[in-house]
């Protein structure tokens, strides 16, 4: 309630010449916020004894993503948007990506990650959009409080059969979804990337600079090598 009339509203910003309030996408994807945010208030992450976990807000924006596309059937996201910046969609979730070594350290990029697995979801000729839609729902019916991926994904194959035996999905379609997430690492999936698996992962640092002082902050990522 930015103006203080006592309703929720979704605002939006101009950048150069582009009005976002013009891209379908970008308006599905911030209503899409506020309808899961009434769902689980995920946040944009937290701290643990590993340092800065931004599993959270990737998980935000790639569910408002997901939103959208279930709208429009489309992996592409923003593309009047990013017409007028001079380039592509601002996101593209069509492409395949892997859990955790795609993880960026940045939640809209991060979020990519998470609408991959969605897209593949709603592009798949045994499930569709509306089974889709349904299958998350459920998932993040049943998350806590700053989620990660490896509560994410568990949760999708979850809400999956409990589908299964309120008669929604057949068994084969359960398998699908299992699949899906193998595919993409999501069944088992920590912020660990593992180096000896040949992973080449490139990683978000941030900094900020006060008064001429430089304050780096800690990859929000980490890294396992088993040593001879």
């Amino acid at each position: 309630d930015a103006d203080g009339d006592g309703y929720p509203e979704v605002a939006f910003g101009q950048y150069n010449y582009t009005d976002y309030a013009y891209d379908a996408d970008v308006v599905y994807h911030e209503f899409g916020h506020a309808v899961f945010g009434q769902i689980v208030d995920t946040g944009y992450g937290q701290f643990d004894e590993y340092g800065r976990d931004l599993g959270a807000g990737g998980l935000n924006e790639g569910t408002a993503d997901f939103f959208s596309m279930v709208l429009t059937d489309d992996p592409n996201l923003g593309e009047y948007a990013g017409l007028l910046n001079g380039s592509g969609p601002i996101r593209q979730a069509e492409a395949d990506r892997q859990c955790p070594e795609d993880i960026y350290g940045e939640t809209h990029r991060d979020g990519e990650l998470w609408a991959s697995l969605g897209w593949n979801l709603i592009d798949h000729e045994d499930l569709g959009p509306e089974i889709a839609a349904q299958i998350i729902f459920g998932a993040i019916n049943s998350w806590p409080a700053n989620p990660d991926y490896s509560v994410a994904g568990p949760s999708v194959l979850e809400s999956a059969e409990i589908l299964f035996e309120e008669d929604v999905l057949t068994g084969d379609q359960v398998d699908i979804v299992e699949d899906l997430l193998i595919a993409q690492g999501f069944d088992d999936c920590s912020r660990v990337v593992r180096l000896d698996d040949g992973a080449d992962p490139v990683q978000q640092l941030f900094a900020v600079n006060n008064q001429g002082f430089n304050f780096g902050f800690p990859l929000a990522n980490q890294f396992s090598l088993d040593a001879p």
